[in-house]
């Protein structure tokens, strides 16, 4: 006979239990985030006072991303720039999207952005932030 009352009260107790669990979970939990980039650069065309090169940008993440290039030289400077928002300082440049193409999608590589500069093209840096959007 006791075993007969113990049960229900076992079986309100699970109950509370198992409850108390789905309340704390999360009813859709969201996947992580990954934000991630990858740069580019390339001298296309070189001669002895100066050099073309272009920047590329490949969004290596999972969310859409807006992005940031700085480049820094041993001992160029840019002199005239395309397909981007271009910031130059001495020794320099600051590379963003240009305003017709402000993000990229997972997977995306970017349009060229490209620029003129004086100098051999050597780097000291270089490096890319992606921002999600």
């Amino acid at each position: 006979m006791r075993l007969r009352r113990v049960l229900p009260a076992l079986a309100a107790v699970a109950a509370l239990v198992f409850a108390g669990t789905a309340a704390a979970a999360p009813a859709h939990a969201q996947p992580p985030v990954a934000v991630g980039c990858d740069v580019d650069y390339t001298i296309t065309i070189q001669w002895s006072t100066g050099f073309v090169a272009d920047v590329t940008v490949t969004n290596t993440g999972s969310v859409d991303v807006a992005w940031q290039v700085e480049i820094t030289f041993v001992s160029s400077e840019v002199t005239n720039a395309w397909n981007g928002v271009f910031t130059f300082g001495p020794q320099s440049v600051i590379i963003e999207p240009a305003l017709w193409d402000p993000m990229l999608t997972p997977g995306q590589v970017s349009i060229p952005a490209g620029f003129i500069a004086l100098g051999d093209g050597a780097l000291s840096g270089i490096s890319v932030t992606g921002t999600s959007v």
